[in-house]
């Protein structure tokens, strides 16, 4: 288990070296300042005040689209850079199996996107509560406007992430990958529209994605259960796995 988390450290400070992470999260600042002084600027010249937990939640849900796309990009890159580089073979000559190596990037990747989210979710929350009216909400509507809904619909962007992983071992090219993840997840909407009323499309992955639904009490699809959009889902997930760890297995690295 400690060499398991030294892979792990290892992969995060690629991230980190590579400037991608630090890069990204000057991004985000720059779009919350941006937003502040939009919001201030628009208030001084009599328009309507923002609540603190309303200016969060749009804030973060934008933010949030932009995360989405970067935990694609570094799920795609985590692995094609380390063709591209001839890294793997320094890599591979570790006392770990594949499986223990490709595991320790998924792992990172993951841990990438909650700490992004859950870092911007902090920062914007303390500025708009320090800037904006708190008098209509506090921590509970922050809850329930916002920290619940990140976590419902995480898995969502957690099956894009496994769908670049899975695409970048398989073709090995971070274009193919990023984009075979972007399209598909650009696409699902129009996709829906036209297998919706089909008897299989609960047998899809599309509507066990948002689990929002469920605590709003509207499943996605009448008589469907909670239980059973979980299974659909780590179904899913598991099969993309498996694939990604018998590909990268079986991979001849010359």
């Amino acid at each position: 288990m400690s060499y398991f988390t030294a892979l792990v450290r290892n992969e995060w400070m690629k991230i980190t070296s590579k400037r991608q992470l630090p890069y990204y999260l000057i991004f985000l600042l720059v779009v919350l300042a941006a937003a502040i002084g939009f919001q201030l600027w628009f208030q001084s010249e009599g328009g309507s005040e923002v609540g603190s937990v309303g200016f969060t939640s749009v804030i973060f849900e934008i933010t949030s689209v932009f995360t989405g796309i970067f935990s694609i990009v570094i799920a795609s890159q985590i692995i094609t850079d380390e063709f591209k580089d001839g890294t793997i073979k320094q890599l591979l000559i570790r006392p770990a199996s594949r499986t223990t190596i490709l595991m320790s990037k998924l792992v990172t990747i993951m841990l990438v996107v909650l700490f992004v989210n859950l870092a911007m979710m902090l920062v914007t929350a303390l500025a708009a509560f320090i800037l904006f009216d708190s008098s209509a909400g506090g921590i509970h509507l922050l809850w329930e406007g916002t920290i619940l809904p990140f976590f419902l619909t995480l898995p969502n962007e957690l099956f894009y992430i496994f769908v670049a992983f899975t695409a970048a071992v398989l073709t090995r090219s971070l274009g193919l990958s990023i984009s075979i993840a972007v399209i598909l997840n650009s696409l699902a909407g129009m996709l829906i529209m036209f297998i919706f009323d089909k008897p299989w499309y609960k047998y899809t992955v599309f509507p066990h994605l948002d689990w929002n639904s469920y605590y709003k009490g509207e499943p996605p699809i009448e008589g469907i259960t909670f239980g059973f959009s979980f299974g659909m889902y780590a179904l899913y997930m598991l099969a993309l796995l498996l694939v990604s760890i018998l590909v990268f297995k079986k991979r001849d690295i010359q």
